[in-house]
Protein backbone atom coordinates (compact mmCIF):
# COMPACT_ATOMS: atom_id res chain seq x y z
CA UNK A 1 0.00 0.00 0.00
CA UNK A 2 2.82 2.60 1.19
CA UNK A 3 4.19 1.90 -3.18
CA UNK A 4 1.04 2.50 -4.27
CA UNK A 5 0.55 5.69 -1.92
CA UNK A 6 3.49 6.69 -2.94
CA UNK A 7 3.27 6.05 -6.89
CA UNK A 8 -0.10 8.01 -7.28
CA UNK A 9 1.05 11.23 -5.01
CA UNK A 10 4.13 11.25 -7.26
CA UNK A 11 1.59 11.09 -10.26
CA UNK A 12 -0.33 13.86 -8.95
CA UNK A 13 2.65 16.14 -8.52
CA UNK A 14 3.11 15.83 -12.64
CA UNK A 15 0.14 15.80 -13.55
CA UNK A 16 -2.59 18.18 -13.23
CA UNK A 17 -5.08 17.56 -15.21
CA UNK A 18 -8.84 16.63 -14.37
CA UNK A 19 -8.18 12.86 -16.05
CA UNK A 20 -5.11 12.55 -14.12
CA UNK A 21 -6.28 13.82 -10.56
CA UNK A 22 -9.34 11.41 -11.02
CA UNK A 23 -7.25 8.72 -11.65
CA UNK A 24 -4.67 9.09 -9.09
CA UNK A 25 -6.53 10.32 -6.47
CA UNK A 26 -8.87 7.67 -6.59
CA UNK A 27 -5.97 5.08 -6.12
CA UNK A 28 -4.43 7.50 -3.64
CA UNK A 29 -7.78 7.53 -1.52
CA UNK A 30 -7.95 3.30 -1.98
CA UNK A 31 -4.67 2.89 -0.70
CA UNK A 32 -4.76 4.80 2.35
CA UNK A 33 -8.27 3.39 3.31
CA UNK A 34 -6.87 -0.63 2.67
CA UNK A 35 -4.40 0.48 4.62
CA UNK A 36 -5.86 1.84 7.63
CA UNK A 37 -7.81 -1.46 7.47
CA UNK A 38 -4.86 -3.50 7.45
CA UNK A 39 -3.76 -1.58 10.56
CA UNK A 40 -6.24 -2.05 12.22
CA UNK A 41 -6.78 -5.89 11.86
CA UNK A 42 -6.26 -7.84 15.06
CA UNK A 43 -3.78 -10.49 14.76
CA UNK A 44 -4.64 -13.78 14.04
CA UNK A 45 -3.81 -16.66 12.56
CA UNK A 46 -1.42 -16.62 9.71
CA UNK A 47 -0.87 -20.03 7.04
CA UNK A 48 2.71 -21.15 6.80
CA UNK A 49 5.20 -19.17 4.74
CA UNK A 50 6.46 -21.02 1.96
CA UNK A 51 9.45 -19.75 -0.41
CA UNK A 52 7.88 -19.95 -3.10
CA UNK A 53 5.36 -17.32 -2.81
CA UNK A 54 7.91 -15.10 -2.33
CA UNK A 55 10.08 -15.62 -5.56
CA UNK A 56 6.99 -16.20 -7.96
CA UNK A 57 5.72 -12.67 -6.09
CA UNK A 58 9.41 -11.03 -6.68
CA UNK A 59 10.10 -12.22 -10.71
CA UNK A 60 6.20 -11.69 -11.41
CA UNK A 61 6.96 -7.81 -10.34
CA UNK A 62 10.66 -7.51 -11.91
CA UNK A 63 8.98 -9.07 -15.06
CA UNK A 64 5.64 -6.69 -15.23
CA UNK A 65 7.86 -3.50 -14.25
CA UNK A 66 10.40 -4.03 -16.84
CA UNK A 67 7.91 -4.58 -19.86
CA UNK A 68 6.12 -1.33 -18.35
CA UNK A 69 9.29 0.80 -18.59
CA UNK A 70 10.42 -1.16 -21.44
CA UNK A 71 7.26 -1.03 -23.97
CA UNK A 72 3.91 -0.80 -21.79
CA UNK A 73 4.14 2.65 -20.05
CA UNK A 74 4.34 3.76 -23.69
CA UNK A 75 1.62 1.77 -25.54
CA UNK A 76 -0.53 2.14 -22.62
CA UNK A 77 -0.87 5.70 -21.97
CA UNK A 78 1.70 7.31 -24.47
CA UNK A 79 4.21 9.06 -22.33
CA UNK A 80 7.77 7.38 -22.35
CA UNK A 81 8.67 7.35 -18.12
CA UNK A 82 12.22 6.94 -19.02
CA UNK A 83 13.91 9.37 -22.25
Amino acid sequence: MLAIILWSVAHLLVNGDLASVVMFGSFLVWALIDLRSALARPEGENPEPRVINDVLAVVSGIVISGLLVWKLHVWLFGVAPIV
